[in-house]
């Protein structure tokens, strides 16, 4: 029988074996969506939006991603051509052959048939399952393993959090085994700081520097207590808080701007925009910036009143561990700002916030 066109399309039979070995899933790992339910059309009707698509295409011409032309027609509708996917991420690799190459493909199959094999006769996470885990935890009955148990755990804390105390936002992280909260008032909120009296003398010079240099300070939780919020009393309750960070929220985002002129004016030079947040203290102004991808961070302290500033330049040389001379980024500008700065060039820094010029240190 002649063929109605050129291509070598799969089976009815292949294409239902493909979706059956991955247990009627997408088979890339970052999608994994049921692609079979139900229609409304009817008892007999199936609302499908999985794909039986082709690893190396059916046919060639324009378009025709992955074509191998060394494949023989039988080969090409063959079984291990196909690979089960959902309508979206089917269109995916149909535009693009260099990110969706054949081996990925070829691993993403592999790897979603031994997950149909593993979740085989098990029972996948739902919703409610979130919800089931958290009350397990708290009733201390043994929980059952979620993939996302973290995340949801974190946005059952904050949302109870944040009942306990509207005026504030609350998130939840963990990170290096220890449980960080970050409490975001809403609006301006009253509270006292009761230490002791070996603390009292190091939190108040503590508070002063804030106030006067927009410094972000840490005090020590074993000598403190906060009193007027809600959420802190149930912190104590529960943890042993070893330290509270106060942040000031009323930080602007800033471009900072560096130059240096030669020593006889003749010459400037210009680095790379850096890119932060500034600070208003009563004293003075705080500039945090950086960038050339987290190598480069500066810190200024900016007296109000105009006298000297101090500026302060970090280089994260960890980032070129182990990389040739040549192929080190951004080290011929780095270099030639140290360069200038011991020879006595004058360095010039502007901060811009939305465009306008805010701050200048010469």
């Amino acid at each position: 029988m002649k063929k109605k066109n050129n291509r070598d399309d799969f089976l009815g039979t292949t294409k239902r074996l493909l979706r059956n070995r991955v247990g009627g899933r997408c088979s890339n790992p970052e999608c994994r969506v049921p692609t079979d339910a139900p229609s409304e059309e009817g008892p007999e009707k199936v609302n499908s939006i999985g794909k039986a698509a082709h690893i190396t295409a059916a046919a060639p011409g324009p378009g025709a991603r992955r074509y191998n032309s060394a494949l023989k027609p039988i080969e090409r509708r063959s079984i291990h051509n196909g690979i089960w996917l959902c309508g979206s991420c089917a269109d995916k690799i149909d535009k693009d052959d260099k990110t969706y190459t054949v081996a990925l493909l070829h691993e993403w199959k592999r790897k979603a048939e031994e997950s149909a094999k593993r979740e085989q006769g098990k029972k996948l996470p739902d919703e409610q399952d979130a919800v089931n885990t958290l009350v397990a935890a708290a009733t201390g009955q043994t929980a059952v393993f979620l993939p996302n148990l973290m995340a949801n755990a974190s946005k059952a804390a904050s949302g109870y959090l944040e009942k306990l105390d509207p005026r504030f936002a609350v998130e939840t992280n963990f990170h290096n085994g220890s449980i960080h909260y970050a409490i975001h008032p809403k609006e301006p909120v009253d509270f006292k700081i009761i230490s002791d009296y070996i603390y009292r003398k190091e939190l108040r010079e503590e508070i002063e520097e804030s106030v006067k240099h927009g410094r972000d300070f840490v005090i020590d939780g074993n000598h403190v207590k906060l009193e007027g919020i809600p959420i802190i009393k149930e912190f104590e309750k529960r943890y042993t808080i070893n330290n509270y960070k106060f942040e000031h929220l009323s930080r602007k985002n800033i471009t900072v701007r560096l130059k240096t002129i030669s020593p006889d004016s003749k010459a400037e030079s210009f680095f790379y925009d850096l890119h932060g947040y500034a600070v208003l203290g009563t004293e003075s102004i705080r500039i945090e910036a950086g960038g050339l991808n987290g190598l480069f961070l500066t810190k200024i302290k900016m007296p109000i009143e105009g006298k000297t500033a101090e500026v302060i330049f970090t280089v994260n040389f960890k980032l070129w561990d182990g990389l040739q001379l040549n192929s080190i980024q951004y080290f011929d500008k780095i270099y030639q700002l140290h360069y200038e700065m011991i020879n006595n060039w004058k360095l010039n820094i502007s901060a811009e916030s939305e465009g306008i010029r805010s701050y200048a240190v010469a």
